[in-house]
């Protein structure tokens, strides 16, 4: 992938608004899609590897197994 650009810091357990997950969840599912893992879109954008995963199963991005 070619990175992230900064996206909104959270804090633990902050909610975002509907337009901002969706557009945050796409943003890492294209991320996520042109091969970047978790754990690097975790690094990049700060949210965690949690938060990560979630994010890219509402946008509907098929996880790949862990390695």
């Amino acid at each position: 992938g070619g990175g992230i650009d900064p996206l909104p810091g959270l804090e633990l357990n902050e909610q975002m608004s509907d337009w901002l997950l969706e557009r945050v969840a796409r943003i890492m599912a294209d991320e996520y899609v042109k091969g970047a893992s978790v754990q690097q879109i975790s690094a990049q954008s700060g949210y965690s590897a949690a938060r990560v995963r979630s994010l890219l199963a509402g946008a509907g991005a098929e996880l790949r197994e862990r390695e």
